[in-house]
C-alpha cells in the first residue's frame, strides 16, 4: 500500500493575505465618504433655501465640509490606512513606503472632500449663474485633490520618516 500523498505546500503569500487591516481601513473610508456625501447633500439643500445662497456655499465648505474632511483624515490616519495600503502593495518600510502611505491617506481624504463637494455643485452652479458643467467642475477639483495630495506627501514624508514633528 502506498503512503497517502501530501499536498504540495508552498509558502507563497498572496497580496490579499498581506493585511486585513487594509480591508477595515477601506471600509472606514467608504463609511466616511458616504457620511460626507450626506453632509454635502443636506448642506446643499439647506443653503439653496436661503434668499441669496451665493456666498453661503463658502460658509458651508469652510464651516461644515472642511472640518468633516479633517476629521475623516484623522480617522484614516489613526486607522493607519496608508501603511496598510503600503503593506498590501508589498512596500514594507522606507521612504517609498512612507511616501506612498501619505499619498494614500491624503488621496482618501481628498476623495471624501469630493463626495461632500459633488452634491453641492448643481445648486452652486444655479446660484452663481455659471455655465460650467458639473462633470467639468468635479474633474477640476479632482485635479486639485490629486496635485495637493502629492505635494502634501512630498512635504510631510521627510518629517514622518525621521520621526520629527510636522511643521504645522
Amino acid at each position: 500500500m502506498l503512503p497517502a500523498a501530501r499536498p504540495l505546500a508552498l509558502p507563497v503569500p498572496l497580496p490579499l493575505q498581506a493585511s486585513s487591516e487594509f480591508g477595515s481601513a477601506f471600509f472606514t473610508f467608504l463609511i466616511l465618504a458616504l457620511f460626507a456625501g450626506l453632509i454635502g447633500a443636506i448642506g446643499g439643500a439647506v443653503v439653496r433655501r436661503f434668499e441669496t445662497p451665493a456666498g453661503k456655499y463658502r460658509v458651508l465648505y469652510v464651516g461644515v465640509v472642511l472640518p468633516a474632511v479633517l476629521g475623516a483624515y484623522a480617522f484614516l490616519s489613526l486607522g493607519e490606512m496608508g501603511p496598510a495600503a503600503a503593506v498590501w502593495f508589498g512596500l514594507e518600510s522606507g521612504v517609498v513606503a512612507d511616501g506612498f502611505a501619505n499619498v494614500v491617506e491624503f488621496l482618501a481624504a481628498g476623495l471624501v472632500w469630493l463626495t461632500a463637494y459633488a452634491p453641492t455643485l448643481p445648486g452652486r452652479r444655479d446660484a452663481d449663474d455659471l455655465d460650467i458643467p458639473v462633470t467639468d467642475a468635479l474633474r477640476r477639483m479632482a485635479r486639485y485633490v490629486l496635485v495637493g495630495s502629492a505635494v502634501l506627501a512630498v512635504v510631510v514624508t521627510p518629517f514622518v520618516g525621521a520621526g520629527l514633528p510636522l511643521p504645522v
